[in-house]
Order: C-alpha cells, then structure tokens, then sequence
C-alpha cells in the first residue's frame, strides 16, 4: 500500500465509523430528542493566511455552564474535513455537551510545504483557547473540556492533554492569555510515538522484513508532513514525551492488529501515564485494525466514551445511573 492509499483509507475509515456512530447512537435512548442549536463555520483564529473554523452544536435548554467536547478528524495530517463529524458533534450536544468538530491547516508534503508541522497542533491549541476565551457566549465550563480525536485527530487530542506552557507550539492563532491544555482525551488509534526512522542506507529497505517495512515507509510519510526541523527529531511532536504527573485523564482505543499505527504506540503512551501516574483506561480491540466498524464494536466504544466523559465531568450522573442499576 503506498502513503496516498493509506492516509486515504485513514479518512475514509474515519469518516465510515462517524456516520455509523450516529445510527448507532441514535438509537441508545427513547428519550424525546433534547433541542440543540448549531453553528457552522464558527472562525476560531487565524492559522498564517487561512481563516481556522469550526462547526459548533450546543444544546439550548441545559443550565450551563456544560462541559465541551472538541473533537479533530484524522487523515494523516495531509486531509479529511471536520465536516464529517457533524453527525457525532449533534449526538453529543443532545447529550448535555457542547461540542464541536475543529478545522486544522493540512500538511502539504513536498517543496515548500506552507502548512509543515507544528502548524496543526498550533491550530488545536488555539481551538482550546478560542472556547475558553468564549466561555460565556457558547455555555461552557472552562475547567471541563476534553478533546477527542481518530488518528491523526488522536496524536494532537493526546499531544492537548500533555503539553504544558513550557513546552511551546502554541502559534500566534489568537487567545494567547487563555491556557490550551484539555482537562480530558479521547483518543482512537492515535500515534504517541513519531521516533520512527527509515535506515540510512535507504538500498536496505528492499531485504527488510513486509512490517519493517511498512514502519519504514511511515517513517518516511512522516518525515515529510513534519518538515525538516521537526523530522530531525519527531520526538518533538510525540505525545509520549511529553507525559507528566497532572495530564489530563485518557481514554484509548487501540486495535492489536493495526498496521498503520501499531499497538506498541497506545502501549508505550500507556507505560508513560502510569508512571506519571495519570489516570485513565485503554481498551484493545482484539483482532481488528485501523479503524473498525459496525456492531457491536462502535457501540460498546461509544458506551465507554459516555461513561469515560460522565466520570471526568459529570460524576453525579454516573452515580444516579449506578444508583438505579443497583436497585
């Protein structure tokens, strides 16, 4: 498979497993469908020349201040649209959440790439800023906002949950006296360690064994979103090296034969939270690659991300629910 074919089927895959989630979900609850307002192509900042939007969903007959739900779409950091997570932003407005689905610049591989790394996790920080700086217009708790990625979506989601001021890559998008850190992390199938590296002598690839050489062949996609100060080290732009004591609470999804994204990138993010002791779960998707769909699988996902959000943000609603399970 050649990197247009995979980070394509990133997309694809994406984009198939939201608009299962939303027939999915849509039929988890009897209740009458709360009302829900919608804002499309809400200007967050300015990323370089490129007006950076989102499309917004918050539901108008909840008290507020509402925890927020900031989800980044996948496709290798080179395409996929936030369009496509319109159906899932509405599901969790209905929810009690606001939520939105965040527009991030892509990376343009090739000779004077205008959009190279850290321009998308530049974008992602100011997202969180632009929410916290408007709290009060869109209903939001400030101290309750998680992000929620697929991919690519999940590398910066995660990199939102560790990366403190020091750490820098904050980009000059707008809000600068609001902090960009998220208070939770959904993430599906993300990369958490970008220290892959093709050999030197690039005539070796050829003998190499078919998966190290697909790592290889990542390795050299990366190296070209990246750029070429931060492809010289992509420790820089990995989630992993960032971990600290104090980073948001993590919820991850990993399938254990995914080629595009290895296991090893969830187990090693998983070996850095609990020596930091930061709390959280990661649930292994036996058998399944990159990207999955259909039953039982999205909705039993789905039911951990509700229960996974109800525990970092809304513990009082957990408990009703287990209260009336007991009983």
């Amino acid at each position: 498979m050649d990197r247009t074919t995979a980070w394509t089927l990133i997309g694809w895959t994406a984009l198939a497993a939201v608009l299962l989630l939303g027939l999915v979900l849509g039929s988890t609850t009897d209740a009458a469908e709360p009302k829900i307002e919608i804002h499309n192509d809400v200007v967050y900042g300015q990323g370089g020349a490129t007006e950076l939007k989102l499309d917004l969903a918050r539901p108008t007959n909840a008290a507020g201040p509402l925890p927020c739900l900031l989800i980044f779409h996948g496709g290798g950091w080179i395409q996929g649209n936030k369009a496509q997570f319109r159906p899932l932003v509405h599901f969790i407005a209905e929810e009690g959440y606001v939520a939105a689905t965040v527009q991030y610049r892509l990376s343009k591989p090739g000779r004077g790439n205008p959009n190279a790394w850290p321009a998308q996790i530049e974008d992602a920080k100011c997202a969180v800023r632009y929410i916290r700086a408007n709290a009060k217009r869109w209903n939001v708790d400030p101290r309750r906002i998680a992000a929620m990625g697929f991919s690519a979506g999940a590398h910066l989601s995660m990199l939102l949950g560790t990366m403190d001021p020091k750490d820098g890559l904050e980009g000059t998008g707008g809000h600068a006296e609001f902090p960009s850190k998220v208070n939770a992390v959904i993430g599906f199938y993300g990369p958490a360690c970008l220290g892959c590296r093709p050999p030197e002598d690039r005539a070796a690839i050829a003998r190499l064994p078919m998966e190290e050489k697909q790592r290889v062949m990542r390795g050299m996609a990366l190296s070209a979103v990246l750029g070429t100060e931060f492809g010289k080290d992509p420790s820089r732009a990995s989630p992993v090296s960032y971990v600290d004591a104090g980073d948001a609470p993590m919820l991850l999804f990993q399938g254990t034969v995914d080629r595009l994204v290895p296991a090893f990138h969830t187990e090693m993010m998983i070996d850095a939270l609990t020596k930091a002791r930061v709390p959280g779960k990661a649930v292994f998707m036996l058998g399944l690659g990159h990207g999955w769909r259909g039953d039982p699988h999205l909705t039993n996902n789905i039911r951990d991300t509700q229960r996974f959000l109800d525990e970092q943000f809304r513990p009082g609603r957990l408990q009703s629910l287990l209260g009336r399970l007991s009983k």
